[in-house]
């Protein structure tokens, strides 16, 4: 993952959603380079920032005038910038906001590649200007190992269909791809002109994917860009999947997903790959059967949750602490449950549920066996 792709991606947020979306992070360490950019513009936020007219003082700058970061008026000396955090505007009447959204908000900027090269004119911080110029060449690699997953596609289809029971026109559907190995993903990176030791870095942020995980399924951020990857293995003594190193899970398949209808809420990347391949809308995964603050974050933006869980000892247990969450957050929420003899809803659309146009519906709840608890 490239920083261009960081770029590309949705904001870093308020306080604790920095590296969201961090692929690759130790090679390209986007956040470091962010944090140079803070810290440089902290000493010209008098002038980046002038509608706030900021006064520095002590380990602050505290605002003289009525502007507030949602962009209204009201009391003066009421939003400040601390040093030891120069990536937040705290204001304490509207709440707090990153210089990023709020930069972003401000300008209307879509992409945040744009947010970025705004930071960077504010700060003049020649160390993040000398990392944005090579975002381009980085963000090409990335699409390189996405090209190669699927350059291999081949060789998975069979664990596809004689394991998973899925049909040919189901697999064209679903975005999953195959690393032989990391060794002939290092020669096809080669051969696309990639210096050896930028594409060793990238191999090494894949952690075992490719070697032990062959099965890949590329993870999208809100927006739709890689920000790492999924690896499956099939090996009953090593984790089933493999995460990319440096990438902060959030609910799998949101991209696809419209938060102003109900989303439903399964455990297994496969569950939501699968459902989409049927056109069933609003399928997202968590990735196992604990919601993480990441993902709860997400959940908070949806209309309704419907929570479809496994249907084993697991799938319940993480379905009574995530009816605990929902309801200490305020989240309307309803629970849906799979005809007994399925375990989850790959193994429901693979076993009882035909592909065909009569059948395929863009309502989870329209589909005959699965009910409403």
């Amino acid at each position: 993952m490239s920083q261009a792709t960081f770029l590309k991606g949705p904001s870093p947020g308020r306080q604790f959603r920095g590296n969201a979306y961090a692929f690759l992070l130790d090679c390209f360490e986007f956040m470091s380079t962010l944090t140079s950019i803070y810290a440089s513009l902290y000493t010209r936020l008098s002038s980046a920032l002038p509608e706030f007219d900021f006064k520095l003082k002590g380990n602050c700058y505290i605002s003289q005038s009525s502007c507030k970061v949602d962009f209204s008026t009201g009391g003066s000396r009421k939003v400040y910038v601390y040093r030891n955090n120069p990536g937040l505007l705290v204001d304490y009447t509207r709440g707090t906001i990153s210089i990023w959204d709020y930069v972003k908000a401000k300008y209307g900027y879509i992409e945040g590649r744009d947010v970025f090269k705004a930071l960077l004119s504010m700060s003049e911080s020649h160390e993040a200007r000398k990392a944005f110029h090579t975002a381009d060449h980085l963000d090409h690699l990335n699409s390189e190992i996405s090209s190669s997953i699927w350059k291999f596609a081949k060789y998975h289809v069979k664990y596809l269909k004689e394991v998973r029971g899925y049909t040919t026109s189901v697999i064209r559907k679903m975005d999953v791809g195959y690393i032989p190995s990391k060794r002939m993903l290092l020669y096809y990176l080669l051969t696309k002109g990639f210096g050896k030791s930028q594409a060793i870095k990238a191999l090494n942020a894949l952690h075992l994917i490719g070697e032990t995980h062959k099965i890949v399924i590329p993870y999208k951020d809100r927006d739709g860009n890689i920000i790492g990857f999924i690896g499956r293995g099939d090996n009953d003594h090593l984790p089933k999947y493999l995460y990319s190193k440096g990438m902060k899970k959030g609910l799998f398949n949101f991209h696809n997903a419209n938060p102003k209808k109900p989303i439903t809420l399964v455990e297994g990347v496969f569950d939501a790959l699968h459902a989409s391949a049927f056109c069933i809308e609003n399928v997202v995964a968590i990735g196992g059967n604990m919601i993480n603050f990441r993902q709860l974050h997400e959940l908070k933006s949806a209309k309704e949750v419907y929570l479809l869980l496994d249907n084993d000892e697991a799938g319940l247990k993480g379905q009574e602490k995530a009816i605990e969450i929902f309801k200490n957050n305020n989240i309307n929420y309803r629970i849906l449950k799979l005809p007994a003899e399925f375990k989850d809803m790959d193994e429901f659309l693979s076993s009882g549920y035909k592909e065909d146009g009569a059948r395929c519906s863009n309502n989870i709840l329209e589909i005959s066996g699965i009910t409403e608890v």
